[in-house]
C-alpha cells in the first residue's frame, strides 16, 4: 500500500471497506494518514460532495478507534481543501456541514475550544448567505443554524464561559420552537439545566428545565429517539437524585 501509486478506485474501496482490514494497532494511523493524502491527490477526479464525504470518513475513523489528536492532524490535512470548496449545491451544503460539525467537536474533545468557535461563528456566516442562495433550502439552513448556535454555547461551556454564549443559546432555542426541531430542543434544554446545577444554587429550575427536554424527547420520531436514548436516561437518573 505504501510503495503503490494507487487508482481512485482502489483507494475509494478501501476506504469503505476498512473496517475488514486487518491492520497493525502500530500502523493504523499511517494507514489512514496515507489514505487521507490519496483521497487528496485524486480530488480533482472525484465530485466535491465524495470528496468531503471521503475525507471525513477517514478523520472520523482515526478519531473513534485511535486518539483524538491524531485525527486533529488528519482533519488539518482536509481542512484547507474542504474550506476552499464553494457551497453552491444541496449534496456538497449537506456534507460540508457534516464536516464542519465533526471538525470542531474534535476540537473541542481536545479543549481547543477557541478554534471551533471561530470556525462555527464563521461558518454561521456562511449560511446566512446561503438562505439568500438556496431558498428552497431554507428549513435545512435554518436546522444547521439553529444547531450550530448550541455547539457555540457547548464549545464555550467546555471553556468555562458560559455567561458569554448565552444569547447563542438562546437563538438555537428560539429557531427550534419556530421550526419545530424537537431534538435541538432536547438537547438545548438539557444544556440549560446544567447551567442551574452547576453551584446547587437553582436545582428547582434545572429540574424544570430537564422536564421540558423530556418532554420534547417524547415528541420525537422513534428513530430519532434512539439517537439520543443514552443521553435521555442520564439525565432521567439526574433528574430523579
Amino acid at each position: 500500500l505504501y510503495t503503490k501509486r494507487m487508482s481512485l478506485q482502489e483507494i475509494l474501496k478501501i476506504n469503505a471497506e476498512k473496517d475488514a482490514i486487518a491492520i497493525s494497532n502500530k500502523f493504523a494511523y499511517k494507514f489512514h494518514e496515507y489514505l487521507i493524502q490519496n483521497i487528496i491527490i485524486h480530488k480533482k477526479f472525484m465530485s466535491q460532495a465524495s470528496f468531503i464525504h471521503e475525507t471525513l470518513n477517514c478523520c472520523n475513523y482515526v478519531r473513534d478507534h485511535i486518539s483524538e489528536i491524531q485525527a486533529k492532524n488528519l482533519f488539518s490535512q482536509a481542512f484547507p481543501h474542504v474550506f476552499s470548496i464553494t457551497l453552491n449545491t444541496k449534496e456538497i451544503i449537506q456534507q460540508h456541514f457534516s464536516f464542519v460539525i465533526h471538525y470542531c467537536e474534535n476540537r473541542n474533545r481536545l479543549r481547543d475550544t477557541a478554534e471551533s468557535i471561530k470556525q462555527y461563528t464563521e461558518y454561521l456566516e456562511k449560511l446566512k448567505k446561503l438562505e439568500t442562495d438556496f431558498p428552497d433550502l431554507k428549513i435545512q439552513i435554518q436546522y444547521a443554524e439553529a444547531y450550530v448556535y448550541n455547539r457555540v454555547f457547548v464549545s464555550g461551556k467546555i471553556e468555562g464561559e458560559i455567561g458569554r454564549y448565552f444569547l447563542q443559546l438562546k437563538r438555537s432555542i428560539q429557531l427550534s420552537h419556530k421550526y419545530k426541531f424537537f431534538d435541538i430542543l432536547f438537547e438545548n434544554y438539557f444544556d440549560a439545566a446544567n447551567i442551574y446545577f452547576q453551584d446547587n444554587r437553582h436545582v428547582e429550575k434545572g429540574v424544570r428545565l430537564l422536564k421540558k427536554g423530556f418532554e420534547y424527547f417524547e415528541k420525537m420520531p422513534r428513530t430519532t429517539k434512539e439517537k439520543f436514548i443514552v443521553n435521555y436516561y442520564s439525565k432521567k437518573i439526574l433528574y430523579y437524585l
